[in-house]
């Protein structure tokens, strides 16, 4: 079947200051984006609601539509080569698959019963594959062509597959005897023949802990995520032992993660964290759209994409580390806002602004920005948008990319605004 492809985009959005490290994609589309995935810097793939399939050749600068062959949510896509693709809907439970890059496509349902409570499609190569259900594992050997499946007698959660043989689900489990009858307890299970035997690893009564959410980098690298503390825990030994985490934040809910090696990870869901020792610390990221995304995938440590509602799709290429840092100037707590001349002023094409941000009544931080505006108003940079605690701050401006002319700088919190002229010379 041949598929219509048309370009929609001929540029991105740049974004510059503090968040500039992230920068929107022009997707052309509102439809919310649930799924990302690259097989190298070049050629990705995204997929999203109201059957929306979108594939780029030279890193998302252009987007083309692809268009499907069934009407559907897609919420799952992996490239396995500039050719191979799977993508699928875990509501239909129905697999699409291609080998020439989405100039054609065949697709074919898993074979549950319906009323089956469906969870989580994932391939770890172009021929194999596992569907979860709230009680059995489904697995392919031919790109979803034809399913096996095997009850884990037990109610499932999620599961992460590091390999076709070697995986993991995490569950609840309610013990009907001895006494206590109908007590809950939180399981993982690890499978090392491809979810036909399971063996339980964690076994905790659902008291003050649940597990929900299971994640595996390879054979031995793993997390999970409750939704009480801790929030994020780690094994380095497939699943034997586990310990927590620093950094992660405490009762935080964890959906999607993208380690491009073993040592750079990111996970997102009510925050956004990053890690560069193998998942032991932690910090807490975020974008000029907040940090509330489906999906996170990274191709190396420093190029990676978010997608989220409205057909967002944001890139960065520096591992989402902020270009021009805000940096606190040690002295006294000021009194009040002030917002300083520029200096140097005029400049070529750098220069620096200092500003104060006092105590509030409560003691508490600010919600702080700083925007700079061309001489028609128009919005062309946010260097800061953040809350900050009481002090004086300096943020740089990097102007090489604009023309020389007049730009205003404009300091805004909830109890101020001040405005200031600078001169860009080149």
């Amino acid at each position: 079947m041949k598929k219509v492809f048309f370009i929609l985009t001929l540029c991105s959005i740049s974004f510059s200051g503090i968040d500039a490290q992230w920068i929107q994609q022009v997707s052309g589309t509102n439809a919310p984006l649930t799924s990302i995935h690259f097989y190298n810097e070049n050629t990705g793939i995204c997929v999203g609601g109201s059957s929306i399939i979108l594939k780029t050749t030279n890193g998302g600068s252009n987007w083309s539509v692809i268009t499907s062959p069934v009407t559907m949510n897609f919420d799952y896509v992996r490239m396995f080569s500039t050719g191979n693709i799977i993508t699928g809907s875990v509501s239909s439970y129905t697999v699409l698959r291609t080998s020439n890059g989405g100039n054609s496509w065949s697709y074919s349902t898993v074979n549950l019963i319906p009323s089956e409570t469906k969870l989580k499609i994932q391939f770890v190569s172009y021929l194999a594959g596992f569907f979860l259900t709230g009680g059995k594992i489904y697995k392919t050997t031919d790109s979803g062509v034809s399913w096996v499946s095997y009850s884990t007698n037990v109610s499932n959660r999620d599961m992460s597959f590091a390999n076709e043989n070697t995986g993991w689900i995490c569950n609840q489990y309610t013990i009907p005897y001895p006494p206590p009858y109908g007590t809950n307890y939180s399981q993982i299970r690890r499978t090392d023949n491809g979810g036909q035997s399971w063996t339980t690893q964690v076994n905790i009564q659902e008291q003050s802990f649940a597990i929900y959410r299971i994640f595996f980098v390879n054979v031995s690298l793993g997390f999970q995520n409750s939704f009480f503390t801790p929030s994020l825990s780690r094994t380095i030994n497939g699943g034997s032992s586990w310990s927590g985490v620093n950094g992660a934040g405490l009762y935080k809910n964890y959906y999607q993660m993208s380690f491009p090696d073993a040592a750079t990870g990111w996970f997102i869901g009510n925050l956004m964290i990053k890690t560069t020792d193998g998942g032991l610390n932690w910090t807490e990221k975020t974008t000029q759209f907040g940090n509330q995304f489906n999906n996170i995938f990274f191709v190396n440590d420093t190029v990676g994409w978010l997608v989220g509602s409205g057909g967002l799709i944001l890139k960065t290429t520096n591992g989402g580390e902020p270009i021009n840092g805000v940096e606190p100037v040690p002295g006294e707590i000021p009194s009040s806002f002030s917002l300083s001349q520029n200096y140097p002023n005029p400049f070529n094409p750098v220069t620096r602004i200092k500003y104060d941000v006092p105590s509030n009544v409560k003691g508490q931080t600010s919600n702080v920005k700083i925007i700079i505006y061309d001489v028609l108003g128009r919005e062309i940079e946010t260097l800061v948008s953040e809350t900050q605690k009481p002090g004086s701050y300096e943020v740089t401006w990097d102007g090489s990319r604009y023309a020389s002319g007049v730009y205003f700088y404009k300091l805004m919190t909830d109890e101020y605004v001040g405005t200031k002229k600078m001169v860009l010379i080149k």
